[in-house]
């Protein structure tokens, strides 16, 4: 099992519909496009900042990446990472707003990707 994961760059929307309004909008424009968009830099070290803490997918030899996909940055399209974090790997626990990346982070199981939870600073992933 597994979750995905979706951090981008802007305000924290207001509630979950919002969330995966902003959420839908960012991926057609970023990731379901034929165009390539590099990382942006806050994204890019998010990502560095992510790395540092749990091994890329690409360089796990003990079986303990978190991720789902890799290489992690490779997932990253503009102000987007997009991602899956698998169940049961590691501790992972992402930060949202002022200590990490000012953006949102919505969590959706990926066996139920209608329903989405918007987390907070408070909340860890």
């Amino acid at each position: 099992m597994s979750y995905d994961l979706a951090v981008w760059e802007g305000s924290k929307p207001a509630d979950d519909v919002i969330a995966g309004e902003v959420l839908t909008q960012l991926y057609d424009r970023y990731i379901d496009t034929e165009e390539e968009f590099p990382p942006s830099p806050r994204i890019a070290e998010y990502v560095a900042g992510l790395l540092a803490r749990w091994v890329d997918l690409t360089e796990d030899e003990e079986g303990t990446s978190p991720w789902s996909t890799g290489p992690l940055i490779g997932e990253a399209a503009g102000p987007l990472l997009p991602n899956a974090v698998q169940h049961g790997r590691g501790s992972v626990g992402l930060r949202c707003g002022p200590r990490g990346i000012d953006g949102a982070c919505l969590l959706r199981s990926a066996a139920s990707a209608a329903e989405a939870v918007t987390a907070s600073a408070r909340k860890r992933v």
